[in-house]
């Protein structure tokens, strides 16, 4: 321990019968005022200032110049009083507060550097703004351009994984990222109001339509809003003898889109896009046997012109027609299926006859 100057601080002690006990005093004082609370102009300014304010206080970098500043080592804190510099050397665990860069920072074993470095634990924050203002509603608040999580490798004391958890109250909870325009939600994905995985799209923020569910019990994937149909018939269709003759599948299975419209028998494409159709029917004869059967699908009241389910000589029962094909659609593109007999009328029976359809993209 000195017996001239504080440990800490440096401040002078008076000495027992002192002389002009103010000048110690007062350099005591001034001492205080810089380091108390320690706010400095700069911490860049290499170039001693030609008239600094009284009081004034700067950290001094590397290769300082002036008739004071040169040669000090950097580091140490500049105060101006009384018409002259003093050359403060700082202590571990300092704080300044750095006025030209709005940044706090804390003095160590290399020098001075960001206060928040320095900090080893944050715990049981009320709100977090990083780079802007958090609020009651969003408590931890980021506004960035990239953001990088590295998993701790084995060699660091980790594990080398790397996992982040959103933890929800209860299976009808959610536990989601929602991805947004203007804060006006575009997608939301995770476990919505169940234990699925789903994935919710939404054009305007409020109208939101399932584009994917994945069970968690099973594993199953199923795509809800993809465009896709199931009909059948509950009558035999009548084919007159050299007529291509709609078939009428008034049932529809499945048509979660009601894109199938079982009234006309047909199917609307609700949006542009390859689709992928299959037509299986059983012929039944009805005085003679037609001398030929064919099936083919029609888009907006003509023949699609891809593929064609033929057969010479059908068999009343036995001869089945199955037609697979993929088109082209336009949002708005009809398609039904026809059937042509040649030689004889006929009938398409309902048992064993089906017109499916799905949308491939």
């Amino acid at each position: 321990m000195s017996n001239d100057a504080s440990a800490r601080l440096g401040l002078p002690y008076l000495a027992a019968a002192q002389a002009q006990k103010h000048v110690t005093v007062n350099e005591a004082l001034s001492r205080l005022d810089a380091l108390v609370q320690l706010s400095v102009e700069s911490r860049s300014l290499a170039a001693e200032p030609a008239a600094p304010s009284d009081g004034a206080v700067y950290i001094l970098p590397a290769g300082a110049s002036g008739a004071d500043w040169a040669g000090a080592a950097a580091g140490g804190v500049a105060q101006f009083t009384a018409g002259g510099w003093s050359i403060i050397p700082p202590g571990t665990g300092w704080l300044a507060y750095v006025k030209d860069e709005r940044r706090l920072l804390v003095f160590g074993a290399e020098g001075w550097g960001e206060a928040g470095l320095a900090l080893g634990e944050l715990e049981n924050l009320a709100r977090l703004g990083l780079g802007m203002v958090a609020n009651a509603a969003n408590p931890l608040a980021v506004k960035l351009n990239a953001a990088l999580f590295q998993a701790l490798a084995p060699s660091e004391g980790g594990a080398g994984d790397l996992r982040l958890m959103l933890d929800k109250s209860a299976s009808a909870n959610d536990a989601a990222l929602v991805f947004e325009t203007g804060f006006s939600a575009r997608a939301l994905v995770g476990l919505l109001e169940s234990d699925d995985f789903t994935i919710k799209l939404s054009p305007d923020g409020a109208s939101f339509y399932v584009g994917l569910v994945a069970d968690h019990a099973s594993g199953r994937v199923a795509l809800p809003a993809n465009p896709r149909f199931a009909a059948t018939s509950n009558y035999d269709n009548y084919i007159a003898a050299g007529t291509p003759t709609k078939l009428g599948f008034n049932i529809a299975d499945l048509n979660p889109q009601n894109a199938f419209n079982a009234a006309s028998n047909s199917f609307t494409a609700p949006a542009a896009g390859y689709y992928r159709f299959s037509v299986s029917v059983l012929f039944k004869k009805n005085a003679a046997l037609p001398t030929a059967a064919q099936v083919q699908l029609y888009k907006n009241g003509s023949a699609a012109g891809r593929g064609i389910a033929s057969v010479a000589s059908p068999q009343d029962g036995a001869t089945s027609l199955n037609l697979a094909v993929a088109l082209s659609l336009s949002a708005g593109d009809v398609v039904d299926a026809r059937a042509t007999f040649t030689g004889a009328d006929g009938y398409i029976a309902a048992a064993g006859s089906s017109f499916c359809g799905e949308w491939l993209g």
